[in-house]
């Protein structure tokens, strides 16, 4: 590309943002200007998304997969389950007049200006980093656009940071005053956002139609080839510590980067801005998240083997590779407004903390050393500029040394660890209202100094600044000190571990330091009002007497505005016009005299008693009285006053003045006069001296300009050397200035003198105040605490109470339930006992009561250890296919002659936990099988969507045409020991109702829909919702089904079986099991008779292995491994055993222990029906 072209596109821009943020501050009081609109504000929220979003986030998702979400998941989270503590910070934000973040903390913490300074110095450190990111990000993406042939690296970089030097001065740092809505700057940003989420969005739809268009068949070879291999990393778990740590930064630099805070709650006009951003910035962030995914993907796609380009330049190295010079151009666009939206916002808000707490202080010290008046406004806009252009070649800097072969993401994340460093004193500061300034100090330098050591100094390492001695050997050679595993700790990785060790200690010593140092009165002043936010709400009092508010309104609002009100509503006649009436009276008196003065007032009404009516007027009634001076009162009252009094109208020229202020300046007789201009009267008392030092003309200007601001004012100053005068100027309602003069010579005298005679009272009379409230606060504190816990006692009580009586219910009828059947099986072994010839029948009741009984205990052991355990199941990936062909084979072993079962095989690939999941289909089928006595059992599955989203879903059916279920019990049949009314009267089917109460637990833990659908006598659909997922997502091996069609007795016809169990009995009971099937048995009871055994003899086809085999050193799994390493040795590495772990162990890792050495897993007591399908399983794949 030209880079004419992109120069002239480039300015074209930035002047279109220029007139856009003109036209926006032109707007800025338009009550109904689209610039005050919540969607202007939630896309101004986009400035979170910098170049590092732009380019860098694509740049991870390319090499690292999932781990680019977190930085855009913090914000997700923060706006939506976080809300409630954006609000309480936006009206703290409201409540204290807050204009930046240092402002926030500082005013937590006793309003003292060390803790203001000490946190701009913070995010100093931390925005450097992070503009350095911006400069990289557009410097490396402007030389991938025009070539590095046009000028080097470094020069590219420069010439980006002068041009964001200029900008920022031109855009924000003119401006002195950072109170109130600066829609100007808020119009510009949401261009930007919206610039950047349309390339981005471009991009992307651009980029998928440059697939090859059988990229997405599965019989396509550049879908097994390209696609596949390029975006193996989506296939690879990212580590879920960091992956947490780095969604919590997130979280936390909403509130803590300076640009954040001030776009959020600064610049936030409502309550209902703040909420509807909830839904449109997240959408915002949601959007971005899949477009950087999208480019990611398909950028991975096309750049796979020898065209591989960095993923950070995705986003430009696209639409070059495809010619399209307009979309290049559009994407570095997208990327420049990124970098510039984040540096202007950031840099004019640390320039204006700089200013206001670090510059300000100095300069107003040293005016107070001089005892001088000056204007320190062209001082701060000096230090405003001096400011950002500091920054942003300190960034400059930062770039060359120390990111110049970083990646964009790195120097993100180190910058967000430094300034959420900010976060407990934030955080502790709004809810805890012990937490201090000292504790915000100790935390502060101990978690700086630790992310330094931890983080900064392998940075500075790596740039070769510091001898790798330090990152090698530790600090003095103690190894325990080595800046990446400090204090030997080796979880996670060095980034994770430095952020949670400095983070961590900060906590810690902020809690400890705030617990031990004692708080002064305005540390406690300042917690209360953070802490505890009291919620002002209008009460609209519908019968206020009108007469009344018509009088309490005239003293506040003046008798023209009270009647231009009472005309706007109606006088308040009907009752919609009264009720707009009061509500709008309480909104204006309390924009004079606050809200909780305005609710005070309009309650005396409310009561009806005209007497609090007027004692409320006439405590306010002198402040308002002496605002609204009658002219002719004053004039008349001009003589017989001993002040001086002077009063110019709107274009200051003299209208009235009194004896007493001729003579106090010795004017001349007939200077003096009506029409006369103050600037003349001012010359004439600077040639005397009377206005201080410097150039006259100055001085003159600068008091002119303060009388144009139309604002009250009050100086005292020496007139003479014997008398010192007060002089106070105060604005007139139609424009014009009233100014008093009065001499205050022996008042100030007075005032010195008895300020050192009450200089001690004072000091002891707040010291024991202090105490007092200090101790009443206490046994409130201690009062409520006592109440709480007795409230807490009574409620522990009564949970606990219905815990019990709910495990004695549980107790009775699972005792009842489980005495049944073994009392049945007893009855039945003693039938036996007494008989004399083998009965089959009592044989087949015998064990079918046995089962019943297993079913129960087995069941009641899940349900115990749902309950007792939080679990959180583990999501895998499979194959949908392989589980219900295996459950489907080892229900046919057990099927009835008259009853038939069909599967409908699928071939898709699901996202759930194969335990769980496999559990309840089970019980789904066993169900079908046992209340189906004749006819037909489906297994099957067809896709959906889901009802909340749009995600694809399977749900898989177990359909049969048995009893069935009354359409009143679909739902209770899945409580504990529930039963159909029916087979609880006809008793045909044993069952206790366990069952379906599991499957319940098992889905509400996945969070994975079931559902009941049934027909009395005329059968039953149960079913699952499952997501379904792609089939590139699965390394499936092959599926062996068995049992479909035959039956699996041929496969177990002289298979070979090899079981290893140190229980003499088990060995018995199963070999007598394994006979019957003609299976080969070798038995074995001891590991070294095993041992042995595999030196000589050839491999079985199958190992039964008992887990825990009476030997400390080895298990079953480690011993199946040996033995087949043996076999190996000796016959060829090709050899394949399947084993089958066997053991009554509970352990939960015992299945990922097994699955991970490829074995399979049975659990005691053993299933014959399971056993038979599993080797009937490996059998036929004996015979492949």
């Amino acid at each position: 590309m030209s880079p004419s072209i992109l120069f002239i596109a480039v300015f074209i821009y930035i002047m279109f943002l220029f007139g856009l943020a003109l036209w926006g501050d032109r707007q800025q009081f338009s009550e109904h200007s689209i610039v005050r609109h919540p969607a202007v504000y939630a896309l101004a929220l986009g400035v979170y998304c910098t170049s590092w979003t732009f380019y860098g986030l694509v740049g991870t998702a390319s090499e690292q997969g999932w781990r680019f979400l977190p930085i855009l998941l913090g914000p997700i989270l923060l706006f939506t389950i976080g809300y409630p503590l954006l609000e309480r910070i936006r009206r703290v934000t409201r409540q204290e007049h807050i204009h930046s973040i240092a402002d926030f903390i500082a005013s937590r913490y006793g309003k003292r200006q060390g803790v203001a300074a000490t946190v701009s110095l913070v995010v100093l450190l931390a925005i450097i980093p992070y503009i350095a990111l911006q400069l990289k990000a557009v410097s490396d993406t402007l030389l991938l656009t025009i070539g590095d042939n046009f000028l080097a690296s470094q020069d590219i970089t420069f010439l980006i940071a002068v041009s964001m030097i200029v900008f920022s001065l031109l855009f924000g740092a003119r401006r002195l005053d950072m109170s109130g809505y600066h829609s100007g700057l808020m119009s510009a940003i949401a261009f930007e956002s919206v610039v950047k989420i349309g390339v981005l969005v471009v991009i992307a739809v651009f980029a998928l139609s440059w697939l090859p268009s059988d990229a997405f068949k599965p019989s396509a070879d550049v879908f097994t080839t390209d696609i596949f291999t390029a975006n193996h990393m989506f296939a690879d778990k990212p580590s879920w510590l960091r992956f947490f740590i780095e969604t919590v930064l997130a979280m936390c630099a909403v509130f803590c980067l300076p640009r954040m805070f001030h776009v959020t709650f600064v610049e936030c006009l409502s309550k209902e801005h703040l909420k509807k951003s909830r839904w449109l910035f997240v959408s915002y962030l949601i959007i971005i998240s899949l477009c950087v995914l999208l480019i990611a993907s398909v950028g991975n796609t096309l750049f796979y083997g020898e065209l591989a380009v960095n993923g950070d330049n995705y986003v430009i190295a696209l639409p070059l590779m495809k010619d399209l010079s307009w979309l290049a151009l559009l994407a570095f666009l997208g990327g420049f407004s990124a970098a510039t939206a984040m540096i202007i916002v950031a840099t004019i808000t640390l320039s204006q903390m700089f200013s206001n707490d670090v510059i300000l202080p100095l300069l107003v010290r040293r005016r107070n050393a001089t005892n001088q008046t000056s204007d320190f406004s062209r001082s701060l806009i000096i230090a405003r500029r001096l400011m950002v252009l500091f920054v942003v070649l300190s960034a400059y800097l930062y770039q060359i040394i120390l990111a110049e072969n970083v990646a964009l993401t790195s120097i993100g994340l180190i910058a967000f660890a430094l300034v959420v460093q900010l976060a407990p004193g934030i955080l502790f500061g709004l809810y805890w209202r012990k937490g201090n300034a000292y504790g915000l100090y100790a935390g502060l330098v101990v978690g700086l100094s630790l992310w330094f050591y931890t983080l900064m100094i392998p940075l500075l390492v790596n740039a070769g600044l510091i001898s790798p001695f330090v990152l090698e050997d530790g600090l003095f050679g103690l190894g325990w000190l080595k800046p990446e595993s400090l204090f030997g700790l080796s979880f996670g990785d060095s980034f994770t571990r430095g952020v949670m060790i400095s983070l961590g200690a900060n906590i810690i010593f902020y809690c400890w330091y705030s617990f031990t140092s004692n708080e002064n009165f305005s540390d406690r002043v300042q917690a209360n009002a953070f802490t505890n936010l009291e919620k002002t709400v209008y009460k609209p009092y519908q019968d206020i007497n009108l007469e009344d508010l018509y009088r309490l309104l005239q003293e506040f609002l003046g008798t023209k505005m009270t009647e231009s009100l009472f005309d706007e509503c109606g006088q308040g006649v009907t009752a919609n016009d009264k009720l707009s009436l009061i509500e709008k009276s309480q909104k204006m008196l309390g924009g004079i005299v606050g809200i909780a003065s305005s609710q005070t007032m309009l309650s005396s009404l409310h009561t009806g008693q005209k007497l609090a009516v007027e004692d409320v007027v006439n405590l306010f009634g002198e402040t308002t009285k002496a605002l609204r001076f009658n002219q002719e009162v004053m004039f008349a009252s001009f003589e017989n006053i001993s002040s001086g009094i002077s009063v110019v109208d709107s274009d200051l020229k003299f209208i009235a003045w009194n004896h007493r202020y001729e003579t106090m300046f010795d004017y001349p007789d007939g200077m003096l006069k009506i029409g006369l201009h103050v600037a003349d009267v001012m010359r004439y008392n600077g040639e005397r001296g009377l206005l201080g030092d410097g150039n006259i003309d100055d001085l003159i200007r600068k008091r002119l300009s303060l009388m144009s601001t139309a604002n009250a004012y009050r100086v005292i100053r020496a007139h003479s050397d014997d008398m010192i005068i007060e002089i106070k100027g105060r604005p007139l309602p139609n424009g014009g200035y009233v100014t008093t003069y009065d001499d205050i010579t022996e008042f100030i005298i007075a005032q010195r003198q008895l300020e050192d005679a009450n200089l001690n009272l004072e000091k002891r009379v707040q010291e024991r105040t202090e105490k007092i409230e200090e101790i009443n606060h206490d046994l409130v504190q201690e009062i409520e605490r006592r109440g709480q816990v007795e409230s807490e006692l009574r409620a522990a009580k009564h949970i606990a109470d219905d815990a019990n009586a709910s495990k004695t219910k549980f107790l009775a009828l699972a005792s009842h339930d489980i005495m049944q059947p073994l009392n049945a099986a007893n009855l039945y072994a003693s039938a036996l006992q007494d008989g004399k010839e083998y009965n089959p029948n009592l044989v087949e009741q015998l064990k079918s009561a046995i089962q019943n009984t297993e079913s129960i205990i087995s069941s009641l052991l899940e349900i115990s250890r749902l309950e007792s355990v939080v679990l959180a199941p583990n999501l895998e990936s499979f194959s949908l296919h392989r589980l219900l062909s295996n459950l489907v084979g080892e229900a046919m072993v057990q099927l009835p002659g008259d009853l038939e079962i069909r599967y409908c095989k699928t071939s898709l690939n699901v996202r759930s936990n194969k335990h769980y999941l496999r559990r309840i289909l089970q019980n789904f089928i066993s169900n079908a099988v046992k209340y189906t006595q004749t006819g037909k059992v489906l297994v099957g599955c067809r896709r959906i969507y889901g009802d909340s989203t749009q995600q694809e879903m399977v749900e898989i059916c177990v359909i049969d045409n048995g009893v069935g279920i009354s359409e009143q019990e679909c739902t209770a049949i899945f409580d504990d020991f529930y039963r159909s009314q029916r087979q609880q009267q006809q008793d045909i089917i044993p069952g206790i109702g366990l069952g379906l109460s599991v499957v319940k637990r098992f889905s509400d833990l996945l969070q994975q829909q079931i559902r009941c659908r049934s027909e009395l006598n005329h059968g039953s659909c149960f079913s699952i919702r499952v997501p379904i997922i792609s089939d590139a997502a699965i390394d499936e091996g092959i599926a062996v089904v068995i049992g479909l069609v035959d039956k699996p007795q041929d496969q177990l016809k002289d298979l070979r079986v090899t079981y290893v169990d140190d229980d003499p009995q088990n060995l018995l009971a199963t070999s007598t099991l394994l006979k019957h099937w003609h299976c080969d048995v070798s038995l074995f009871e001891r590991v070294e008779e095993i041992t042995t055994y595999a030196k000589t003899a050839p491999p079985p086809d199958v190992i039964l292995m008992d887990y825990q085999l009476g030997n400390v050193k080895v298990n079953g799994v480690l011993l199946a491994e040996q033995l087949i390493v043996s076999w190996q040795a000796r016959f060829g590495e090709n050899i394949s055993v399947p084993v089958c772990i066997i053991s009554a162990a509970t352990d939960a890792e015992l299945s990922t222990i097994v699955a991970k050495a490829g074995f399979e897993l049975l659990r005691k007591p053993l299933k014959p029906a399971k056993l038979r399908a599993l080797l009937a399983q490996f059998g036929q794949r004996r015979c492949l």
